[in-house]
């Protein structure tokens, strides 16, 4: 019975490791940016679910794409992924597309993309493309024109753009519809978001507004899409409109939209669908709906018999509270309280832990560099993914410490113990986190710039390699020390890229016993 079982486990551990797939998902822009999140949401949604092994990368690039920066991009990328076998690559928004397909020979050649987002992707230049899928945005601004007219027949229509390329799509977009639907469209661009906002100003406060491709300020910083739209009512009595999602409810009456999570479900589930069976249909089209916000519905007279049929109507008037939702407040503001009271409780509990681990010494009294105690105590520092620089773990081991301490005596030991730490404040200086983990082990946190990533870490190998071999020949004993390092991944803790380093650093004690 006890074999069957054991059989049966082995043979799900290894159906699992075969059957598991590495997504690796990149998006354009960073993890707050409204559409990103959202459509993160909807892909975690699926794949979460799968028995797959999702890897999420953010490409910051809203504010700079140059080639220089799309190479060292790529550079990241590979010795992130160098050990992975990624099965498919998933990209949002236009440059995550751009940089897979434009550098898909250097970096996961032979691997399926699936697309959402992208706006420029026109189906002649990838149809002879293999591997390529994804989900199609239609153009909603001629919907939402109409929807516009609509509402405020035979008045002017201003939209609003940046001067870039999605902008400048949305305005020759808009002046096609102009001269084919006879309608007086005005476009308004410009690189500040406060200069459209004072050009309105000079149209009369009823003239509609039709958001459009838009940041929130001259440096072309990312503003949220809800931000852009609340001050656009903060600072205007116009009706405004939008062709996104996240903007109703946040100052715009509404638009013909899509929702990014349900996209970003769609997207994959087309993923998982591959990975069932490749013969898929490669091209699907994003679902658009009208949705609307009753309170700026109410503010600008606009009645739900002028909306479209099955527009979807957020912020609805509550109905009256009747007994029943009376207690359930009651029982619900009771455990709040409840709650608060905890709240505060384990505030104070930890205020009177911390100022108990204060007094503690975090310093290694051998080496005087920090301990494990210390390394616990700051761990949340180094999982804060907003640090623009990257972070490199690196485990540092003293070989053959017990052989040494038999043959030279434990003074012998200790030295080397100090021997190594002094090697490693003088590699890594004072900018990095030098901790004796106990014994001789020793973790390093170091934060290196991206630009010059990989001959940095080059550099770091090598100081260390030439210091180990100084001291040798200064002490004429058999000092040496096994080492490994890993690249923080986005999506990891500090604690998962430690192990990485420490995985690296036994193959190079492996290889240094082979050596000898």
């Amino acid at each position: 019975m006890y074999k069957k079982l054991l059989i049966f486990l082995f043979l799900l551990i290894i159906s699992i490791n075969v059957f598991s797939k590495n997504i690796l998902i990149l998006h354009s822009y960073c993890p707050l940016y409204d559409w990103t999140k959202d459509v993160n949401k909807g892909l975690e949604n699926i794949l979460m679910d799968s028995n797959h092994n999702i890897l999420i990368e953010y490409l910051y690039s809203r504010n700079n794409f140059s080639e220089e920066y799309k190479k060292d991009l790529i550079e990241v990328l590979s010795l992130r992924y160098e050990n992975y076998e990624i099965d498919a690559v998933v990209t949002t928004d236009q440059n995550a597309f751009d940089l897979i397909t434009q550098y898909k020979n250097n970096f996961l050649k032979n691997v399926p993309v699936f697309f959402l987002g992208a706006e420029f992707i026109r189906n002649d230049e990838i149809n002879s493309q293999r591997n390529i899928y994804g989900i199609f945005g239609k153009s909603n601004i001629e919907e939402n024109i109409k929807l516009v007219d609509s509402i405020y027949p035979k008045k002017k229509i201003l939209i609003t753009n940046n001067t870039d390329e999605f902008g400048d799509e949305i305005a020759s977009k808009a002046q096609e519809l102009k001269n084919s639907m006879n309608l007086e469209i005005i476009n308004i661009s410009s690189e500040d978001f406060y200069d459209i906002i004072n050009e309105i100003t000079e149209y009369p406060s009823d003239t509609p507004v039709l958001l459009g491709n838009l940041t929130l300020t001259k440096e072309k910083s990312l503003g949220q899409l809800k931000e852009i739209s609340e001050e656009f009512q903060k600072a205007l009595k116009n009706p405004i409109f939008t062709l996104w999602n996240n903007q109703i409810g946040y100052g715009a009456i509404g638009g013909y939209v899509t929702d990014g999570t349900k996209e970003g479900e769609k997207l994959a589930k087309k993923v998982l669908n591959f990975f069932e069976n490749p013969n898929i249909q490669k091209y699907d089209n994003e679902d658009y709906f009208y949705k609307f916000d009753y309170k700026r519905l109410e503010a600008y007279d606009i009645s739900l018999e002028q909306l479209p049929e099955n527009s979807v109507i957020i912020n609805k008037p509550k109905k009256e509270i009747n007994e029943i939702f009376f207690w359930i407040i009651i029982v619900f503001t009771l455990f709040l309280l409840l709650v608060t009271l905890y709240s505060i409780y384990n505030m104070l509990k930890m205020k009177r832990e911390k100022k108990s681990i204060e007094t503690e010494s975090f310093k290694d009294t051998l080496t005087n560099v920090y301990n494990r105690k210390k390394l616990e105590s700051i761990k949340g520092m180094f999982d804060d993914k907003t640090v623009k620089k990257e972070l490199v773990a690196y485990v540092v081991d003293l070989d053959n410490l017990k052989p040494i301490n038999d043959s030279f005596g434990h003074d012998v030991g200790d030295k080397f113990i100090i021997y190594t730490s002094e090697i490693l404040k003088e590699v890594f200086g004072n900018n990095s986190y030098i901790f004796r983990m106990g014994g001789d082990e020793f973790y390093v946190v170091s934060y290196l710039e991206l630009t010059n990533l990989k001959e940095d870490i080059k550099n770091l190998n090598a100081q260390i390699d030439r210091l180990i071999q100084k001291k040798r020949r200064e002490i004429d004993k058999p000092f040496n020390l096994s080492y490994g390092y890993a690249v923080r991944r986005s999506y990891e803790n500090i604690d998962q890229t430690f192990k990485r380093a420490d995985e690296s650093m036994y193959k190079n004690k492996q290889k240094n016993k082979i050596d000898r």
